[in-house]
């Protein structure tokens, strides 16, 4: 697997993943190594991820309690700038026939990946979260808190 963070300004390093991803190797690996960094360069910076296991495991959020981060609802992965990020890498993907040469190829469509792309997903992210307010998946507060932070900086996992 990959692990990116995008923001409107700027990316993250592309870090490619060998093996499964536990708790305590995305606090290790990921989070302690490259998140850290990445938002020490980007004061007042909200931190945006999914649901998935490593993240929500206790070693994380233990990790992350003093890191403002964006509630998310489960199951919305629509939402997140960064997964359409992801459908473009891969619908742009050629074909590889190693592992090595699909490591290369990903590495050099994230580093290709224009910004303006990055901005206009962002940019639409409030329009796709008003329609999941709308379908009263999420909650007011949320909502207002959302707002605020895209005026903000955000990091998108």
């Amino acid at each position: 697997m990959v692990w990116g963070a995008i923001t409107y300004a700027s990316r993250s390093t592309l870090i490619v993943v060998r093996g499964t991803l536990t708790g305590q190797r995305y606090v290790d690996d990921i989070l302690r190594t490259h998140v850290g960094p990445f938002r020490n360069g980007l004061p007042g910076v909200s931190f945006q991820q999914d649901n998935a296991r490593p993240r929500t495991d206790r070693v994380a959020q233990d990790f992350l309690r003093h890191v403002q981060t964006l509630p998310w609802p489960a199951h919305s992965p629509d939402l997140s700038p960064i997964e359409h990020v992801w459908d473009q890498l891969k619908r742009q993907m050629p074909l590889c026939h190693s592992v090595h040469g699909l490591e290369v190829a990903v590495q050099d469509l994230w580093i290709h990946l224009p910004q303006d792309n990055i901005r206009r997903l962002i940019n639409t992210m409030l329009d796709r979260v008003a329609a999941v307010y709308c379908s009263r998946r999420w909650s007011n507060a949320l909502l207002k808190l959302h707002c605020i932070c895209l005026i903000a900086h955000t990091v998108f996992v």
